[in-house]
C-alpha cells in the first residue's frame, strides 16, 4: 500500500510537507545463500522462508525563502523473518543490513542576484542506525553512524554546472554493509568530489 500527497513548489512558496505512508510486505525470500530442494523437482530451489517488511517513510522538501531549499526524509523499517522451513532462524530475528531507522537532511542556498547569481552552499547529514551483519544467525552488528557533507556548485551558464562537494566532513569511521557474517566494507573516508553538469 503507497499512500502520498504533495503539490509542485514554486520558489517563493514555504515548505509543505507530504504526508507519505509505505507499508511493505514481501513474502517467500531465500534466507541467507542457501534455498531448499524442491520436493517436486530435484533439479529446482523452492524459497527457504518468509520475510515481513513494514514501515513508513517521511520526507520534506520545499524552499524556506527565495533560494534556499531544504529536504528531509526518515524512514522506519520493521524488516523480519516471519517463517524458515529449515526452523534455523527464530520468528521475528531481524534481517541483514536493514537499520530500523535511518535519516537525511539537506539544505542549500542559491544566491538569487547580482555578481554571484547561480552560485549555491549548502550541507547534508545522514544517520543510519545499527543493523545487523547476517541474518541467519547474526554474530555482529554494525554500528550506527552519522555523516556530514558540503555542497557547492555555480552555474557557469544557464545551462552548465560545476560542483565541488565535501563528502564525510568528519572523516567518520564506518561500515556501508556486511556480507551474512563474513565481513563488513568501510564506507568511503573524507573525499572531494568535483564535476560538470550540463543541461541539454
Amino acid at each position: 500500500m503507497n499512500v502520498a500527497a504533495s503539490s509542485p513548489l514554486p520558489i517563493d512558496v514555504p515548505v509543505r510537507v507530504p504526508r507519505c505512508c509505505d507499508v511493505r510486505q514481501k513474502r517467500k525470500i531465500r534466507f541467507g545463500f542457501k534455498a531448499n530442494t524442491d520436493p517436486l523437482d530435484v533439479n529446482a530451489f523452492v524459497a527457504a522462508g518468509e520475510v515481513r517488511s513494514r514501515g513508513f517513510d517521511l520526507s520534506v522538501a520545499g524552499y524556506l525563502a527565495p533560494g534556499w531549499r531544504v529536504f528531509g526524509t526518515d524512514t522506519h523499517a520493521d524488516a523480519a523473518g516471519t517463517r524458515d522451513n529449515n526452523r534455523n532462524i527464530p520468528v521475528g530475528t531481524r534481517l541483514a543490513n536493514v537499520p530500523t531507522n535511518s535519516l537525511a537532511v539537506q539544505s542549500v542556498y542559491e544566491v538569487q542576484g547580482g555578481d554571484l547569481r547561480g552560485l549555491g552552499l549548502g550541507g547534508g547529514l545522514t544517520h543510519v542506525g545499527a543493523r545487523n551483519a547476517g541474518t541467519a544467525a547474526a554474530t555482529f552488528r554494525l554500528p550506527e553512524y552519522t555523516t556530514l557533507n558540503l555542497i557547492a556548485y555555480d552555474w557557469i551558464t544557464p545551462e552548465v554546472k560545476v560542483y565541488l562537494n565535501l563528502e564525510n566532513l568528519l572523516d567518520a569511521t564506518y561500515y556501508d554493509r556486511a556480507f551474512q557474517n563474513c565481513y563488513a566494507t568501510l564506507g568511503l573516508p573524507r573525499a572531494i568530489m568535483g564535476g560538470v553538469a550540463a543541461l541539454f
